[in-house]
């Protein structure tokens, strides 16, 4: 609490009452976020208390953000999460916020929770991200998340933006004092003030609470009227100072030494040895009386901190240097931690120290190596300021900046863009500018940067490590961004192999060089290749032992590109198994459920397909990667959703154009060829695509190709055939269903896009053939081509007078278009025989399809939104309300809200009467 500040007057009443009508809707199930703004001193802490005395009923659960905050989700903390910093997932807030909500879960499905979070303006950026994820998919949930901040500025610009477009956020901002509650604070605090004198003073302290407050009561009415200059609110801090002069040496001192030795609670006894106080109760005692401290007892001891941060600063600020020096260094001797122990030697010296500098410079690189970048760079950072060697000490700073981007602190080091570029070490100058540009998005003007001088990646380091150091992490990244920005595959090559030829490796660099590698590999020598270079794995993903685990992720890939979906589906959801655990970290935010849903999209499972392109997006942070983006947006194509899918596809265009990355090219014109078979009468469209990307993408394309390889080029030469290239439809068409390994369905694919080319040339006799061996070779194994391969046969049926066959081929067609949910093309004329034919109207094979009927018709009928349908789809698939919470990282109380909502939507009271009408509907469709 924030002592000093006024009692609850009509103004504040009525933002306390604003910010109290949060409560009611978080209680009657709608998650609600409480966001209280007000610069330093306004009353936020006592707001927050207010609100949650009217809590009533509610668990309240309370962390803080403390100043200097810089481990990832140190700020939720008093929320019961400990995260490791080992743990694979810390660079996943949206994994991290399925933390909190098992917290929720542990305390009551049913039970109200206020989860409490002071000053957000000192939270680390990962907590702030966390609390988007786990807002974003609330539902249903008696949660409040009640914060209080300072203004932001250019802080949590996510949590900003965020905060203004949701409609489940009430804001409350504290702007001060009124006239009148100025006037009613002073008639109790000094009754002989005139009103002129009470306006005075509140225009003199910018209408904040605790400044006019500690000026009433600290001076009398001569001082305040009648000095030559009033005090200032600059001098709070000298106020505290002659408060804390009241109460004695002792207690001065053992305040000083708490806030030296941090922000948050400090072991008492901790405190009584930096302080060198005799009677350390006695004087916490007094402090506590006084509202300058705060104690509590736990098991392991008496802990004690700052009554609030103003406070804190305060009285460190006005603690005499030698002092501060001296409490310092006794801290450093008391403290565990390495680097709580480094900060207080740093914060103990007089000057430059280089043998401290050293140390500091070891850990941070230490730091580095076990992921804490952020804690990386503030090493570097304070080893710069102590290193006396001008050169050694801006090698150090340029280091603790190319820290900072990697840690994605890009602000605070674009603020020092200016410096940089001035700096004399031209490649640790060229390695923070270029990195921060590729590691913010923006790789062709990062590899502008870093190619700028060829002297910088020209003629070996030597035995200099150092420099080898940053020859490698230029070469890394520059292969990174060549890979992803469309530059010449052996120039990607080139760097990788002088990164293997510089005796040096770098952890934060290793996943970039490993894609840009496996990318090459792909593009040079295809899956198959790749396939046979990884050492032998269980057949079984979940028996693959630990240290190769990694390498089953990259197995489901190579599978997946050569068409073999259901083992690729087998290796992908063992590894979506293990990142969601905390067992291994995932490559890029979101990869691993858009190929699972791009899996389950080819294999006819449209539903579940849709639950996990929505999870890609939503646990990418920021914008989804192109690779990403491109994948997901296959089901609205698939489906006929064309306005959507136009615009998605477009915006995606045109980041490639900027940025032009081979393979989420490459991906996009499947897409497109996708997106373009579905809508009846677009031969133009279709006839311009291929050549309209060439002129696009002259190069980037054809590389982006090279990755392919397989039965994914059937949607290449599907848009070579629109374009009349037969040649180059004939090239691509050999690759489709080359290999030992390829799979089954890829010969009646091929037999299909054969047949289209028959018909280009003329020869329907021939296009016949190929179309009946198609159909009657299979491709069941995907769904979407089945249907297609029969949708043709039975036009070329028809055209040759066979309407028997043409009429059983166009009602299987049609039977997996509407199991598969893809609506526009049950009215293609040649599927919408006559079904009084005898033969028509009936599938022309024994059993059903391997498709699932399609939820989004019933989730049409009902009315179901997104998340009713995601659940709706999951709980078809057999899935209990935990797992269904597991795999949508939402709460058992959403899942049970969603699932309430859906009975009543669908006219049924339970689980098993809403199971009847899954099935019946299987049985009827």
């Amino acid at each position: 609490m924030e002592p000093g500040t006024m009692d609850p007057s009509s103004g504040w009443r009525s933002a306390a009452d604003l910010a109290a009508s949060a409560l009611p809707r978080a209680r009657s199930g709608e998650p609600t976020t409480l966001v209280i703004t007000g610069e330093s001193g306004m009353g936020k802490s006592t707001l927050l208390d207010e609100v949650a005395r009217r809590a009533q009923g509610f668990t309240v659960v309370s962390a803080e953000g403390l100043d200097g905050d810089v481990d990832p989700y140190a700020s939720l903390v008093g929320w019961g999460l400990s995260i490791d910093r080992a743990d694979p997932r810390i660079s996943s807030p949206f994994l991290i916020a399925q933390e909190i909500r098992s917290v929720l879960d542990a305390i009551g499905p049913d039970q109200p929770v206020l989860l409490r979070l002071d000053d957000l303006q000192w939270a680390d950026p990962e907590s702030v991200q966390a609390l988007i994820a786990l807002m974003r998919r609330m539902s249903g949930d008696r949660l409040l998340l009640m914060v209080a901040t300072r203004p932001l500025g250019d802080l949590h610009p996510e949590w900003q933006r965020w905060v203004d477009r949701s409609d489940r956020v009430v804001r409350v901002s504290l702007q001060g004092l009124s006239l009148a509650e100025a006037q009613e604070l002073a008639q109790r605090l000094q009754p002989g003030l005139q009103p002129s004198d009470v306006r005075m003073l509140w225009e003199h302290t910018g209408r904040n609470p605790l400044y006019l407050t500690a000026l009433l009561s600290e001076y009398d009415r001569a001082t305040l009227v009648g000095s030559r200059v009033a005090p200032a609110p600059e001098q709070f801090a000298r106020i505290t100072q002659q408060h804390l002069a009241r109460l004695g040496i002792p207690a001065t001192r053992m305040l000083r030494a708490v806030v030296v030795l941090g922000a948050g609670w400090v072991p008492l006894t901790d405190a009584a040895k930096v302080a060198g106080v005799a009677d350390p109760e006695a004087a916490v005692d007094s402090l506590t009386a006084a509202g300058l401290a705060v104690i509590r007892d736990l098991a392991g001891g008496a802990e004690v901190r700052a009554a609030h941060a103003l406070l804190r600063s305060a009285v460190y600020q006005q603690a005499p240097l030698p002092e501060r020096r001296e409490m310092h260094a006794r801290a450093a001797k008391v403290v565990g931690p390495r680097d709580a122990v480094l900060d207080h030697r740093v914060a103990a010296t007089t000057g430059y120290d280089d043998a401290l500098a050293e140390e500091l410079a070891g850990f941070g690189w230490s730091c580095y190596d076990q992921q804490r970048y952020r804690d990386a760079a503030k090493f570097l950072r304070q080893s710069a300021g102590l290193t006396s060697d001008v050169d050694r000490r801006e090698r150090r700073w340029l280091d603790s900046l190319y820290l900072g981007a990697v840690a994605g602190d890009f602000v605070a080091v674009r603020t020092e863009f200016d410096r940089v570029r001035l700096a004399r070490d031209a490649g640790r100058r060229a390695l923070v500018l270029g990195a921060t540009e590729i590691l913010q998005g923006a790789p062709v003007l990062g590899v502008q940067i870093l190619a700028a001088d060829p002297d910088l990646l020209g003629g070996p380091p030597g035995d200099d490590r150092d420099r080898a150091r940053v020859h490698y992490r230029l070469q890394a990244l520059l292969a990174w961004a060549r890979t992803t920005s469309g530059a010449a595959t052996d120039l990607v090559l080139t760097g990788i192999q002088q990164c293997a030829e510089l005796g040096v490796t770098d952890a934060a660099m290793t996943p970039m060089l490993r894609y840009a590698s496996a990318i090459v590999a792909l593009r040079v020598q295809g899956s198959e290749a790749m396939l046979a270079t990884l050492p032998p794995l269980p057949d079984d993903p979940a028996a693959v032992p630990d240290d190769l685990a990694p390498l089953v992720g990259v197995r489901g890939m190579m599978r997946m590109f050569r068409g073999q979906f259901d083992l690729a589906l087998r290796d992908q959801l063992v590894t979506q198994a293990r990142i969601a655990a905390g067992r291994e970290a995932e490559a890029s935010p979101g990869g691993v459920h858009a190929f699972l849903g791009y899996l389950y999209w080819w294999t006819g499972r449209w539903d579940l397909a849709r639950v996990h392109f929505r999870l890609a997006v939503q646990s990418a942070r920021g914008e989804a990667l192109p690779t990403v983006g491109a994948v997901v947006i296959l089901d609205g194509a698939g489906r006929g959703e064309f306005a959507e899918t136009d615009r998605l596809l477009g915006r995606l265009e045109s980041r490639l154009s900027q940025t032009p990355w081979p393979e989420p090219i490459a991906q996009i014109l499947e897409v497109a060829v996708v997106r373009l078979h579905a809508e009846a009468g677009a031969e133009t469209a279709r006839a311009e695509l291929l050549p309209s990307y060439r002129a696009r993408w002259p190069t980037s394309l054809d590389i982006g190709l090279q990755s392919v390889h397989g039965p994914l080029m059937a949607a290449p030469v599907l848009a070579a055939i629109w374009a009349d290239d037969l040649k180059q439809a004939e090239t691509w068409l050999q690759l489709v269903d080359a290999g030992p390994d390829a799979p089954a369905w890829a010969a009646a694919v091929a037999d299909w896009l054969r047949a289209l080319m028959a018909e280009r040339r003329g020869d329907q006799r021939t296009a016949l053939d190929f179309a009946r061996r198609a159909a009657d070779s299979g491709a069941q194994a995907v769904p979407f081509y089945r249907a297609h391969l029969l949708s043709d046969q039975a036009r070329l049926e028809l055209i040759a007078g066979e309407r028997s066959r043409a009429s059983r081929a166009a009602a299987t067609a049609l039977d997996i278009y509407r199991r598969l949910g893809a609506e526009s093309y049950l009215d293609r004329p040649h599927l919408r025989l006559d079904e009084s034919d005898p033969d028509g109207g009936r599938p022309s094979e024994n059993g059903a399809e391997p498709v699932t009927v399609s939820l989004r018709v019933l989730g049409a009928r009902f009315g179901l939104s997104d998340r009713e349908l995601d659940v709706l789809t999951l709980l078809a698939g057999g899935l209990s309300m935990k797992q269904i919470a597991q795999e949508l990282f939402i709460t058992t109380s959403t899942v049970s809200f969603h699932l309430g909502r859906i009975y009543s939507k669908a006219g049924v009271h339970s689980r098993h009467q809403l199971t009847g009408i899954l099935r019946a509907e299987s049985m009827s469709a």
